[in-house]
């Protein structure tokens, strides 16, 4: 994929240098010059950085959401704090740091009845606690209305709130779908504005967020909008790579059985 980079994310379950290994024999889909490490994937990253690094020693590594370190259980993102939550992403920033890695992402997390306007303070408080730039990655609608950035008019607010941010265009194929339409025009601007720092691709049916293999999907109505990209900014592919062939197959069932969507 010609632009498209790997996140370790692509291989959930296995261990970082085990996931990479695959990302190095498969480049055709997606090149190891930028990697993502991820959540997805098991045991602490901080314990194979070392190892992931020697080999393949040109490829900037860069963290993503909780990706699990030693010492730190939970589960953290920018609707969290306190004592742990600011030890677990000062620990991110040392990571950062050693690899050379100069962004993170994370998503918005739960908006606990706070304003979205909330946002702007606790992502400036994870920068100061890494001491690298943050990008906030964006939702999509759950029930009783859990998630910070999870409707078009979120979506509008992160484009003029000054943050950084990570946009998943499968998160907005579900927005799309629960909300019947694609605002076309902010999606463009979205992607093409400078503080755009990473653009996630997988597939999905436009009710849970499988990261579904782009090779099993149709034609997304968002990719021919990535002509608008930010050039700065790096796109990750996020498909499920060891999903089997049944549940696969159920996928694209699901795919190819939806109604269209209004382009506004």
């Amino acid at each position: 994929m010609n632009g498209i980079h790997h996140t370790l994310g692509s291989f959930p379950g296995l261990r970082f240098v085990d996931a990479m290994r695959m990302a190095l024999d498969m480049p055709e889909l997606g090149s190891v010059k930028h990697v993502q490490l991820c959540p997805q994937n098991f045991g602490p990253v901080d314990e194979v950085l070392d190892e992931l690094v020697a080999m393949s020693p040109e490829t900037a590594y860069r963290l993503h959401a909780n990706v699990r370190v030693v010492g730190h259980g939970r589960a953290f993102d920018c609707s969290t704090e306190g004592v742990e939550h600011d030890a677990y992403f000062r620990r991110l920033g040392d990571i950062s740091r050693q690899l050379g890695a100069d962004v993170y992402t994370l998503h918005a997390g739960e908006r606990k009845d706070r304003p979205v306007s909330d946002l702007v303070g606790r992502v400036e408080r994870i920068e100061d606690l890494m001491g690298v730039s943050v990008g906030v990655e964006g939702h999509y609608p759950d029930k009783g209305n859990k998630w910070w950035i999870s409707s078009w008019n979120e979506y509008a607010w992160l484009l003029d709130s000054g943050l950084k941010y990570a946009l998943d265009l499968s998160h907005l194929h579900i927005v799309a779908t629960r909300e019947r339409c694609v605002h076309q025009n902010l999606v463009r601007e979205l992607l093409s504005s400078d503080r755009c720092v990473e653009v996630h691709l997988s597939g999905n049916d436009g009710h849970s967020d499988a990261h579904v293999r782009l090779s099993d999907c149709p034609v997304f109505w968002w990719q021919e909008l990535l002509t608008s990209k930010n050039p700065a900014a790096i796109q990750f592919y996020e498909g499920n790579e060891v999903r089997g062939p049944e549940a696969a197959s159920r996928m694209r069932d699901r795919m190819l059985h939806k109604k269209p969507l209004v382009i506004i």
